[in-house]
């Protein structure tokens, strides 16, 4: 799933212009060269590739959280009716919530993790105008992801209540490559509403899962400005 939407994107951005030559003559509107602002929000599906334990009695997993951007950039065109340009921006890619028990008929075991993860972003993006307004876009670049923990484990008697559980907090970053592609609409030279799908993989260190690959998948919408 992974190579396969980087191998889209790099695919939009590298594509010829000559690929869509006719697109500029009946585009409603036509890119041109100078600075954007994108803000996008949509869901996000956090997932972290944790080892989950065979003797589970209780696993829970809420892994589908508000996800919103914003992206700043420079836009060339490179022969019509291609463009590529360079971004930069913030990202919140939502929260997870994992917990799961295992154990006996008398004594069971408890771990928990929460997790909220952002970043901040620089990379690069292509845009095709295609006919009647209508836009192809792509992006590929590197993320400093940060990942913020509340974990804890502990063990409890069956039958007996259960006491709260305790969470400790942490952090981790890392880098790690981002990419997505889009389908879009502008309706004049300034303004651009997409349909756009992103995914950015990490490496996880938290308490319980230290070391796990994590990704986040963002499904959403991006309206973009653009300043001639």
């Amino acid at each position: 799933m992974r190579n396969a939407m980087l191998a889209a994107a790099t695919a939009v951005l590298l594509l010829p212009a000559s690929f869509t030559a006719s697109a500029s003559s009946s585009s409603a509107s036509v890119t041109q060269t100078g600075a954007f602002v994108a803000v996008s929000g949509g869901t996000s599906h956090n997932d972290i590739d944790r080892n989950v334990s065979s003797a589970s009695h209780f696993l829970t997993k809420d892994d589908s959280s508000t996800a919103f951007s914003v992206v700043g950039g420079y836009r060339w065109v490179v022969s019509r009716p291609f463009s590529l340009g360079i971004e930069g921006g913030y990202v919140s890619l939502g929260k997870t919530d994992w917990s799961q028990i295992s154990g006996g008929l008398s004594t069971r075991f408890r771990d928990r993790e929460k997790t909220k993860s952002d970043a901040v972003l620089v990379g690069v993006n292509g845009k095709v105008d295609l006919p009647h307004g209508f836009t192809a876009t792509a992006r590929l670049g590197l993320a400093h992801v940060r990942t913020r923990y509340q974990a804890g484990s502990d063990a409890y008697v069956v039958y007996k209540p259960t006491p709260p559980m305790s969470l400790q907090r942490s952090s981790s970053t890392d880098n790690a490559i981002y990419g997505g592609v889009g389908f879009g609409y502008d309706f004049n030279e300034n303004v651009g509403l997409t349909l756009s799908f992103d995914r950015y993989g990490f490496k996880a260190e938290g308490p319980i899962d230290h070391g796990h690959t994590a990704h986040a998948n963002v499904a959403g919408i991006t309206a973009e400005y653009r300043f001639w």
